[in-house]
């Protein structure tokens, strides 16, 4: 699905976000600035950078 809003084109895709060919995953972070659980947790659990995951509470 596509909608244009102002000048702005949005498009809504589902499936796995780890597995979206594309350059950037932007998820908002909490007020610590740590990804946790969710889609944050998640992108990071899927990054083959181990140093990505430092960040990552359990």
């Amino acid at each position: 699905m596509k909608v244009t809003v102002n000048q702005s084109e949005i498009e809504l895709i589902q499936g796995d976000i780890t597995e979206s060919d594309t350059d950037a995953i932007v998820s908002a972070a909490n007020s610590f600035l740590m990804m946790g659980a969710g889609v944050a947790g998640a992108i990071s659990v899927q990054r083959e950078d181990p140093a990505s995951r430092k960040n990552v509470t359990k």
